[in-house]
């Protein structure tokens, strides 16, 4: 009988290994394409390690604990990435690291548990102009959990959001001035004569209509 306290760490160690492989497979299609295999890689490796966590001295013990663990987390890596390419090129972009992620993760037993997953990657917020970053404290970056409860604190804040995703902050200045006023269409000169030929033109094509 495998004692219930390795078996419980062992899941524990196998988990957090799966949450971090599977956040930076899903950060890699928001990095420069020459580092995504290295990434991916690092995804397998870390794959693999699970693997051995799983089978090396606990056999199949925690894999109804695995399945229901990962399967949550899955879910939630899948919409992130989504959220990640289609903010690709805007300037609300998903962060996570590693790191963090493992540190987080480790924080209590309620790790052990669906219902105790922490959103692992967050939404930071900058301004496409100055890359100021909103944040009440001064540090200069700040962290929200969905995309719409960043969007709706830079509105409430007095930026600028644009339809591409980006944002511009309050800065008065010429140059955020000029980004904040709508670019009016370029006007075509009109040549001299230019209303009477093309009233002429027009004639000719209704008369050849009848």
């Amino acid at each position: 009988m495998p004692d219930p306290l390795r078996v419980q760490a062992a899941g524990v160690l196998a988990e957090h290994t799966h949450q971090i492989g599977a956040a930076i497979r899903a950060h890699a299609e928001t990095v420069l394409p020459e580092d995504a295999p290295g990434m991916e890689r690092a995804a397998e490796l870390l794959g693999l390690h699970k693997t051995r966590l799983l089978t090396a001295e606990h056999g199949g013990a925690l894999e109804p604990l695995l399945s229901t663990l990962t399967s949550a987390f899955t879910a939630l890596v899948a919409v992130e990435a989504a959220h990640a390419v289609a903010r690709r090129w805007a300037v609300l972009r998903t962060h996570g690291s590693a790191a963090t992620e493992l540190r987080d993760a480790l924080a209590g037993p309620s790790a052990m548990l669906p219902t105790g997953f922490a959103r692992h990657s967050s939404i930071s917020v900058s301004c496409v102009c100055c890359e100021y970053k909103h944040d009440e404290d001064e540090s200069y970056t700040v962290y929200f959990d969905t995309l719409e409860e960043a969007t709706k604190t830079v509105v409430d804040a007095g930026w600028t959001v644009f339809e591409d995703g980006s944002v511009l902050c309050h800065s008065d200045d010429a140059e955020h001035q000029e980004l904040r006023t709508p670019q009016q269409p370029e006007q075509v000169p009109v040549c001299e004569g230019q209303e009477e030929l093309t009233a002429a033109v027009n004639c000719a094509l209704e008369s050849r209509s009848r």
